[in-house]
């Protein structure tokens, strides 16, 4: 599969094989941690938290000794970078290593040497485990600008990092659509790529980049226990990169699209906030509805051959799949020309509404 072979041997890796007691171990040595590890949910990266003896918990993140040194640093650099703009914004403090590190190296019982971090911990219900609460979704959609208006300044030379998630280079996913199991969403999922083709790629050189968080899911969304209707955490800045800013709106929207009659319903409230704070121009309107349907191509796609690599690690990685090709089904059959003026009166504001 040219293009992107190198990109799908990057996800046959497997996790790191450190236990939590090891974790524990490393998190006292090289950070001053004392407290018992629990492993977090992950796929080819390690995540433990850390809870010390007062319940203070830390986040402590070991990426695959197969990550690359530049993109581990421009991780942790963004948030630093989110910190000292807009620190108001709730992302995860960098905590240093004993020796004022913000990340360092840590081995394996084999010698194999993997980047790691420490974190802080940042207190919430995800947002898949949130009932609807009202406005939540122009909520979001500000938060999210206040995210991207945070980083549109932030340089670093891993920006232009290759993934294979990367929204704006969806149709190198072609060679992999056979790992869908279902016929009638390997047709759909065939007809957006096409679409996006014909649609999106001509527009590339006129939308606006810059470095974007990529993944606002609803495992990376955090909000107040206390006050659902506020963000308190956005997490996971693994696929962090420079891309088309459009794309940050759209990753996210695909996630709130109703699972009923209308679902671009669903997507307006986070495109109205988003465009409030960080006004759309007519091009991000127009490749938007095609975005929207790209990102649910990857996640099935993605998620679906990752699932074959990774057979034991099946229901984790299909968390949102079955749902994904479903908001697929129900967008496919809808008009991107309608959907993206749909979009654009949704966000006038209501005093200048005829």
């Amino acid at each position: 599969m040219p293009g992107i072979d190198h990109l799908v041997r990057a996800m046959e890796a497997r996790a790191p094989s450190f236990t939590p007691a090891q974790a524990a171990h490393l998190a006292r040595r090289h950070f001053g941690l004392v407290g018992e590890c629990s492993a977090l949910a992950g796929e080819r990266d390690l995540n433990f938290c850390v809870t010390g003896t007062g319940d203070e918990r830390h986040l402590l993140k070991i990426w695959n000794h197969t990550q690359d040194p530049a993109v581990v640093d421009f991780q942790i650099q963004a948030l630093l970078y989110i910190q000292k703009t807009v620190p108001s914004l709730p992302v995860p403090q960098v905590i240093p290593d004993g020796e004022g590190r913000n990340w360092r190296f840590v081995v394996d019982a084999d010698g194999l040497e993997h980047p790691a971090c420490v974190l802080s911990w940042l207190e919430g219900s995800f947002l898949r485990d949130v009932s609807s609460v009202q406005g939540l979704g122009i909520r979001l959609g500000k938060t999210l600008a206040k995210l991207d208006r945070a980083l549109a300044g932030f340089r670093h030379a891993a920006q232009a990092r290759d993934m294979l998630w990367d929204l704006s280079r969806v149709e190198r996913l072609r060679p992999l659509v056979g790992s869908v199991e279902d016929p009638a969403t390997q047709q759909q999922v065939k007809q957006a790529i096409n679409d996006f083709e014909h649609r999106v790629i001509p527009l590339l050189p006129l939308l606006r980049r810059q470095v974007i968080h990529g993944d606002f899911n609803l495992d990376n969304v955090l909000v107040d226990a206390a006050d659902q209707g506020r963000v308190s955490g956005i997490i996971d800045f693994g696929d962090t990169l420079e891309a088309p800013r459009i794309c940050e709106l759209a990753i996210a929207g695909a996630y709130h699209l109703a699972t009923g009659p209308d679902p671009l319903s669903g997507a307006v409230p986070i495109t109205r906030g988003y465009h409030e704070v960080s006004p759309l121009d007519d091009n991000e309107f127009r490749a938007l509805p095609c975005l929207l349907r790209s990102r649910l191509v990857s996640s099935i796609v993605i998620t679906s051959h990752m699932a074959r690599l990774h057979p034991g690690n099946r229901e984790y990685l299909l968390i949102d799949t079955a749902n994904a090709a479903d908001r697929l089904r129900r967008v496919s059959a809808r008009n991107i020309d309608d959907d993206a003026e749909r979009l654009r009166q949704a966000c006038v504001p209501d005093d200048q509404k005829p």
